[in-house]
């Protein structure tokens, strides 16, 4: 059987489960969005910049600087977003950096020992079973997988 890697079930990117576009998000119905956050961000230690909520408040120099950590076992399976937003004297901007999650090198090239990330901690979809539904989200009509279960 031919597979394919399962989307994130959270469409609008919010982290919460919800309806969009008249579709409840949790697709596989086990009560979560799936993934769950693949990696976090932390406040570097030693700079006055503090992490609170998933947001970074700047020094007063408005620099801060943040980790981005996650367990070596979703290395090459998750990508994620990083939205750094910035306000002054009644200005704003926004830039977005998107990085899937890098193996180490260490990791990949021991022969001796399968790497943490061999196998996908997201599941697969036989493409047998698959099922698609149009949803409709900021005016754009998009495909969902359905039924995407975890299974190796």
């Amino acid at each position: 059987n031919e597979s394919i890697d399962c989307p994130t079930e959270d469409l609008n990117g919010n982290r919460v489960l919800d309806t969009v576009g008249g579709l409840d998000e949790d697709t596989n119905n086990n009560g979560s969005l799936d993934p769950q956050d693949p990696a976090s961000l932390a406040a570097v230690e030693g700079e006055s910049a503090t992490l609170s909520g998933g947001m970074l408040v700047t020094d007063n120099n408005g620099s801060g600087f943040f980790e981005l950590l996650y367990p070596s076992s979703n290395a090459l399976w998750a990508d994620v977003e990083i939205i750094a937003r910035a306000e002054a004297l009644g200005s704003e901007a926004e830039d977005t950096f998107k990085i899937g999650l890098p193996a180490l090198a260490a990791d990949i090239l021991d022969t001796d020992v399968s790497p943490p990330s061999v196998v996908s901690p997201y599941g697969h979809q036989d493409l047998n079973n698959t099922l698609l539904k149009n949803v409709v989200l900021d005016g754009l009509t998009l495909p969902v997988l359905t039924g995407c279960e975890t299974s190796y």
